[in-house]
């Protein structure tokens, strides 16, 4: 069956100068012949449900690397944005998908050929 994998980044710009956050999410090994809204909502289930483990390790390297306190720069309302993005991001998807669906079915559907009676030559004669 083929499958497709989707991914999707967003960058962001940091407090300090010349710095810039970035998140990345990929939805692996869709399986285009199967139940593609579900297995994207099921994607973007996962990630809401990981989503504050994910801010968290996000704020705590961000700390690390820069030796900052990262708890008042907004890390959690610019991963929100993000979701956001993705879930409309998430719909264009699957209405592409399910316009592609169409328009196969449209070229794969056999269509109803019209039969045009055929008549035969034939002589007239005059009634004496």
């Amino acid at each position: 069956m083929p499958k497709i994998s989707v991914h999707l980044g967003l960058t962001f710009p940091g407090a300090g100068e010349f710095t810039s956050n970035r998140c990345d999410v990929s939805f692996d090994d869709i399986d285009v012949t199967g139940d593609v809204p579900a297995q994207l909502e099921a994607c973007r289930a996962a990630l809401e449900t990981t989503a504050s483990e994910v801010e968290a390790a996000l704020a705590t390297e961000a700390a690390n690397i820069s030796g900052l306190s990262v708890g008042g720069l907004g890390l959690a309302r610019s991963f929100a944005e993000f979701r956001e993005k993705l879930n409309k991001w998430q719909e264009n998807v699957v209405a592409e998908v399910r316009r592609q669906r169409e328009a196969l079915e449209k070229l794969t559907t056999p269509k109803p050929v019209a039969v045009v009676p055929s008549f035969k030559k034939e002589k007239r004669t005059k009634d004496a």
